[in-house]
């Protein structure tokens, strides 16, 4: 049974009770708005959260002077963020007054002198309830006919760290041309298979591999771009995969082509199957680049 249904509420608690609502509406409100502002504003996680270190960015197209242009934009600095909160909240309520006298325990010092010691006396207690309405029949009919609220919302002031974060945002507004290039990479998802390995003769339990990866350079019209010095980067962390070298350079030829010769060893103890990552990008302009990956299977054979 709520206070409002007990005819017995101290006022305390029949005052308290709806300033409380109030103050949770508003701490809902601002909880929301944070999670809108995770979720909105910045790329999900692999774990399935938001993850902070990276904005969620829009972009958007466009040509000047034949060449296509790039603007990045943060999506949280392109709306406006819904910061309400509750700036006044009106109570009207007609309460009924009642007293009683309650016995309680205090100390006091004898007359006589001495140790304080327990009496008993009558204290008189204010108490209240929400007063019935003419024409109400319960209890709970006037209760709910007694008290009007008058909630009044507004635009909340934007709090100092809200403020640093916009002006960050704006800060990684960006406009950039887009790459005059793009680059093909083939097989795009090369596979090892150590089950096919031979051992080497003196050691047998390391099994070299080889592979050839090409790339291929081309303008947005798809002409071969000849002449151009291609990178291949290897992030390898697999156990018992060990490559000969995890950084290659090579010249496009005249066809636009670049082939990379890579090769390694696996050592079959340490051994487990997964994934080499490999990016691949013009030097001359980096964001010309293409990320792949080598997919170990299999286990080598005994």
């Amino acid at each position: 049974m709520s206070f409002y249904e007990d005819s017995a509420a101290g006022l305390e608690e029949l005052f308290s009770a709806p300033l409380n609502a109030v103050i949770s509406a508003d701490i809902n409100l601002s909880s929301r708005i944070d999670e809108f502002i995770k979720t909105y504003g910045f790329e999900i996680g692999a774990n399935g959260e938001a993850d902070l270190g990276k904005l969620r960015m829009i972009s958007f197209t466009y040509t000047v002077d034949g060449r296509n242009r790039i603007m990045r934009v943060p999506a949280l600095s392109i709306i406006q963020l819904p910061l309400l909160q509750i700036k006044e909240a009106d109570f009207d309520m007609e309460v009924q007054l009642s007293h009683s006298l309650e016995e309680v325990e205090v100390l006091e010092v004898p007359p006589e002198g001495g140790d304080p010691v327990p009496v008993k006396k009558k204290q008189t207690k204010v108490k209240g309830s929400m007063a019935p309405t003419q024409g109400s029949s319960t209890s709970k009919e006037s209760v709910n006919s007694n008290m009007k609220v008058k909630l009044h919302m507004g635009q909340a002031d934007l709090p100092g760290g809200l403020m640093n974060l916009m002006q960050a945002l704006n800060e990684a507004s960006h406009l950039e041309e887009e790459p005059d290039g793009k680059l093909s990479v083939s097989p795009e998802m090369p596979k090892i298979d150590t089950t096919q390995l031979s051992s080497t003769g003196f050691n047998q339990k390391v099994y070299p591999f080889s592979l050839t990866i090409t790339v291929s350079y081309q303008d947005m019209k798809n002409n071969e771009i000849s002449d151009e010095i291609v990178s291949l980067q290897i992030s390898n962390a697999l156990p018992g995969v060990v490559f000969s070298q995890t950084e290659l350079k090579q010249t496009t030829n005249a066809e636009g082509i670049a082939a990379f010769e890579l090769s390694g060893e696996v050592f079959k103890d340490e051994y487990q199957q997964g994934m080499a990552y490999v990016k691949v990008f013009v030097d001359q302009d980096p964001r010309i680049k293409s990320n792949g990956q080598i997919e170990f299977i299999g286990q080598p054979a005994s």
